[in-house]
């Protein structure tokens, strides 16, 4: 797992924990406020780093506060901003991820949501485009593995055929076919390695 070979060395981790207060001192900073741009960037870039250090030492804490930033960046921006599908992309992937500890069904059935509402938002032409179809398949698979609704089913292989037409060599790597919801592979673009296969599914 990524975030682990991220984390693996105590200085590392050292790095990261001083990363996450030093954004935490920004946004508490009264005056990052006048700038929302700045301010939103700010509470985005300190949930990643967030969501890294949660992927690693399971803190509850920790998932809890990226999605709360998250959703206050995400409401500090015009609807049409270019930043909007990002931000609901790397939601999604908090949401799921809270999911897979707790098997609470209503983060999984917001992550769908957000990751809908990003694809929705995005240019058919963009390459992050294929990675926020295969994280929508892999929250489809995860809710159909828990209520057998073969729409779901259909819906995940549907984004999975789409997110691989659409891959080139320039696009983001892509998140593996989730087999389980006790694994967390959803990422942030840059983690993760292209489907080989829907067989898992077909």
């Amino acid at each position: 797992m990524y975030a682990t070979k991220q984390l693996k060395s105590a200085q590392t981790v050292d790095a990261v924990n001083k990363a996450i207060q030093a954004w935490e001192k920004i946004t508490s900073n009264p005056d990052s406020k006048n700038n929302p741009e700045f301010y939103a960037k700010a509470l985005t870039q300190n949930a990643i780093l967030l969501l890294t250090r949660y992927r690693v030492f399971e803190n509850k804490d920790d998932i809890d506060n990226a999605i709360a930033l998250l959703k206050q960046s995400i409401n500090l921006v015009s609807s049409n901003s270019q930043l909007i599908p990002n931000r609901l992309s790397n939601l999604g992937t908090c949401l799921i991820s809270r999911y897979s500890r707790t098997g609470g069904i209503e983060d999984l059935e917001e992550a769908i949501e957000s990751f809908k509402q990003a694809i929705s938002l995005t240019d058919p032409k963009a390459p992050e485009l294929p990675a926020y179809l295969t994280n929508l398949g892999n929250c489809l698979i995860s809710r159909y593995s828990q209520t057998g609704d073969l729409n779901d089913r259909e819906e995940a292989i549907k984004n999975f055929r789409q997110a691989v037409s659409l891959k080139d060599s320039k696009a983001p790597k892509l998140p593996h076919i989730r087999q389980s919801r006790h694994r967390s592979n959803f990422s942030l673009f840059t983690d993760t390695v292209v489907p080989n296969t829907l067989e898992i599914l077909i």
